[in-house]
């Protein structure tokens, strides 16, 4: 009887101990075989499905960033220079930045203003920042302004094409062999003078476009720091243009060339070129009467560039544009070192032969 006792405890120990090592079965258990679900598990399961497939509601949340370079300027501008230094200025009720820096070696010369072109900040590195930093040890104070890029055409709209039933009838008499036109020969060349009439159409819109281009700010702006200049007691004044803002600055000085307060004593373009598909030659021939020294400095690395480039000195010798001078240099580039490069060395040699004025004390 004990054996008999001991092994009974022995065979339920055993068995506890399998129930234990058991894995636990979900209480939800599959249909069995040929038994169709409930409506209620359809329905869940249905759900579960759609939720895989749907983006999450976080991801419909989630906004996209829209970039912002001019917000990102002004906060850079704000971080980089002091509050004496950035300016606000205001022209046709929009407000733009300028950098102003003041002489720093007590015998002022004059003031030059920096117009860079578009796409550019008023402190563009190897171009507008190494005069801003050696002019103005040299006895000129630098205003450099930030320019507006000139509105890109609109994209005329497309007109919806007229479509053209012609009435096509057989020929009555076998007068086509002859050469001889007939009614269907009529009808088509009515359908083809139809486009001619779309074409006019086409170019009414697009004249029509054109004028309702927003007006280009550059020549306002321009003249609101020549303001800011004159508060300052700065009136020999030279106009420094980069880029397409050279037709901007041709285009101020000639305006404005009878206006005794609005007179600029010298004129530098740095690898100038046109805007608004205006022509650059055509602007420079009327400074031959004004006598105004130009500077015209050109990278002229770029084959178009170099012919343009000879274009201009060639309209200056047929003119006998004294005054007209060409220097072709190299574009700069980033160096380490903070000595001055040859565009600001070139610049200001012209200015200090050209330009230099005296202080009058007031």
């Amino acid at each position: 009887m004990a054996l008999l006792a001991s092994l009974l405890l022995s065979s339920l120990a055993s068995f506890a101990q399998d129930k234990a090592d058991e894995p636990n079965t979900p209480e939800k258990t599959q249909s069995l075989e040929g038994e169709e679900p409930s409506a209620d598990e359809e329905s869940s399961a249905g759900k579960e499905r759609s939720a895989e497939n749907e983006p999450s509601a976080n991801k419909n949340a989630i906004e996209r960033t829209v970039p912002k370079p001019h917000q990102n300027l002004i906060k850079q501008l704000k971080a980089s220079y002091k509050a004496n230094e950035l300016n606000t200025l205001q022209a046709e009720g929009e407000s733009f930045h300028a950098l102003w820096r003041k002489d720093s070696t007590g015998q002022a010369y004059g003031a030059v203003l920096l117009v860079p072109t578009d796409g550019q900040t008023p402190n563009w590195p190897y171009t507008i920042e190494p005069l801003r930093t050696h002019l103005s040890t040299s006895g000129w104070a630098t205003l450099s302004i930030e320019i507006s890029p000139h509105p890109a055409s609109a994209i005329p709209s497309r007109p919806a094409p007229k479509q053209v039933k012609a009435e096509q009838k057989p020929a009555e008499t076998e007068a086509d062999e002859n050469g001889d036109k007939t009614e269907n020969d009529s009808s088509q060349d009515e359908a083809v003078e139809k486009p001619i009439e779309n074409q006019q159409e086409i170019t009414t819109k697009e004249k029509n476009t054109e004028t309702s281009i927003k007006k280009d700010s550059g020549l306002a702006r321009i003249d609101a720091a020549i303001q800011f200049l004159h508060n300052n007691g700065q009136f020999n004044i030279v106009l420094v243009a980069y880029g397409n803002s050279a037709q901007r600055v041709l285009d101020y000085v000639f305006t404005h060339a009878k206006n005794p307060t609005k007179q600029m004593r010298a004129l530098v373009l740095v690898n100038p070129m046109p805007h608004k598909a205006g022509d650059l030659n055509a602007a420079l021939t009327r400074f031959n009467e004004l006598n105004l020294p130009i500077l015209d400095i050109s990278f002229s690395q770029h084959p178009i560039d170099q012919l343009k480039t000879q274009e201009r000195l060639n309209i200056a010798k047929s003119h006998n544009f004294n005054a007209y001078e060409q220097s072709l240099i190299m574009e700069p580039l980033h160096s380490t070192s903070r000595q001055e490069n040859r565009l600001s060395k070139r610049i200001r040699g012209f200015l200090n032969r050209k330009a230099k004025g005296v202080e009058i004390e007031r």
